[in-house]
């Protein structure tokens, strides 16, 4: 696959940038880049984030309890799933959506969940929709004076 930075028709300073740090790497360096770097990202949508510290919080005070591994693992994903934002505006429904994609995308949950759960966002964000389209809309400027029926005169 070609590198992205010789797709691009004019170098802007950033591409550069980037180039420079790319050659001044050695092989060393660049091999060890791989999974462990990814790890340790923070998530770029907080509430993914919340969930995932809510994750590791749990799964390390269950490890230093003395729980093996799967049941600690076990109790990290429950503590995730109780992290996850509430279904209640399009917001948090965005975010609700994006942590359990995580979870999907990690292979931490189990598939017939991961779609009862992604089904109950899709139910609250219709019900955003609809309560959206039943609000009162208001135009610019004054409301309509209502009709005077002929022959009253205020």
């Amino acid at each position: 696959m070609p590198d992205p930075l010789e797709l691009t028709t004019e170098p802007n300073a950033e591409s550069q940038q980037l180039a420079s740090e790319r050659s001044s790497e050695s092989p060393e360096a660049a091999a060890g880049n791989d999974d462990e770097d990814e790890i340790d990202r923070p998530a770029e949508n907080p509430s993914v984030q919340r969930c995932i510290d809510a994750w590791v919080r749990t799964y390390d005070k269950a490890k230093a309890a003395g729980e093996e591994d799967i049941a600690a693992w076990e109790a990290g994903r429950k503590a995730y799933l109780r992290n996850l934002p509430p279904l209640a505006g399009f917001e948090n429904i965005s975010d609700f959506i994006a942590c359990v994609t995580y979870l999907q995308c990690d292979d931490s949950i189990d598939y017939n969940k991961a779609v009862e759960l992604l089904a109950s966002a899709k139910v609250a964000l219709a019900l955003v929709r609809h309560q959206a389209r039943l609000a009162p809309r208001r135009g610019p400027g004054r409301p309509r004076k209502s009709p005077q029926p002929a022959g009253e005169e205020k």
